[in-house]
């Protein structure tokens, strides 16, 4: 739908079906008045929005919206996106990960700050707008995003198990780190967690075990393996194959700002918490959790950036 549009039916209505629910509700059309030139803006910064369906069949459906922006915009978001080892693959129990080149990002987010400063909105419908800009520019210059920023470009939580140990919540999973420099990055995590100095990592992929005297009573063992550009620690996961693997695993082919998925198996693993435990509270019963495991297959959501704008994805799998 084209925002030009949207906005000339609400100041002007002209279609029966908008006519009848500015009747039905009893709002007044929209008056633009002094905002007009602020709404000129926001149109061609965000032209337009589509929503649509890419798949529809028995067993699959996928639904996507795009945010149309105007190309200076959509040039920006291709390359806020960033390599992460193994994210857009629906390879393990559940995932999520983002993706994100934070110096790039930091960058133009403090650019668009600017622009707002400079030229600010002038509607007071939309003071909102400069606000928002200013606790952004605030929020930009703090120091510890700022000192992680080129270190870090993107992370994969991968989680293979879910389960009730002795009464308490487990798992087995891998967490991914990717970055520029990934010696400058373990530096930097050695300094949160000492424990990761004493593995010696060094960037030849080369996976090597915490020693159990260090971890915490209880907790699963911990990998991990270092690369060129990306780190990788394994949580509970005994086979060294499985961490090299998720180092090497091929790098997101498409501008992925973040994905995530759900599989069946994972709905299956919380129902001891949701019965045991309840974390979710009494809104999500075992008996919920059972029938979306014997429902979804596999349930993806995504956010990329393409030719036109952002895209927002999502898709079911449906057994």
């Amino acid at each position: 739908m084209s925002s030009a549009r949207v906005f000339s039916e609400l100041s002007q209505p002209e279609h029966i079906a908008s006519q009848a629910l500015f009747n039905a509700i009893e709002m007044p059309a929209f008056d633009a008045g002094e905002c007009q030139q602020d709404i000129d803006r926001l149109i061609k910064r965000f032209p337009g929005l589509t929503i649509g369906m890419k798949e529809y069949g028995p067993d699959r459906f996928q639904m996507n919206t795009i945010l149309e922006t105007d190309s200076a915009l959509a040039a920006d978001l291709k390359t806020f996106a960033a390599k992460v080892p193994g994210l857009g693959q629906a390879d393990s129990l559940a995932s999520i990960g983002l993706g994100l080149n934070l110096p790039v990002l930091i960058q133009a987010l403090q650019r668009y700050a600017l622009e707002v400063q400079q030229a600010p909105f002038n509607c007071d419908d939309l003071q909102g707008i400069n606000g928002m800009w200013v606790d952004i520019s605030d929020a930009l210059n703090n120091p510890m995003l700022l000192m992680s920023a080129p270190a870090i470009t993107g992370l994969k939580l991968r989680i293979d198990s879910l389960f009730v140990q002795n009464y308490e919540p487990s798992g087995t999973g891998i967490l991914t780190l990717a970055s520029p420099n990934a010696q400058g990055l373990l530096s930097m995590a050695s300094s949160f967690v000492p424990q990761i100095a004493a593995l010696g990592l060094s960037n030849n992929g080369e996976v090597k075990n915490l020693s159990p005297d260090m971890l915490p009573p209880g907790m699963p063992s911990v990998s991990a393996a270092l690369s060129s550009d990306a780190l990788t620690v394994g949580f509970g996961i005994d086979t060294p194959s499985v961490i090299s693997d998720a180092l090497k695993a091929p790098s997101n082919s498409e501008p992925l700002m973040l994905y995530g998925h759900l599989t069946d198996h994972f709905y299956s693993a919380l129902i001891p918490f949701a019965e045991q435990m309840s974390p979710f509270g009494d809104e999500l019963s075992g008996n919920e959790l059972s029938r979306y495991s014997s429902l979804y297959k596999n349930t993806e959501l995504w956010i990329k950036a393409d030719d036109y704008g952002l895209e927002i994805g999502f898709a079911v799998e449906l057994k």
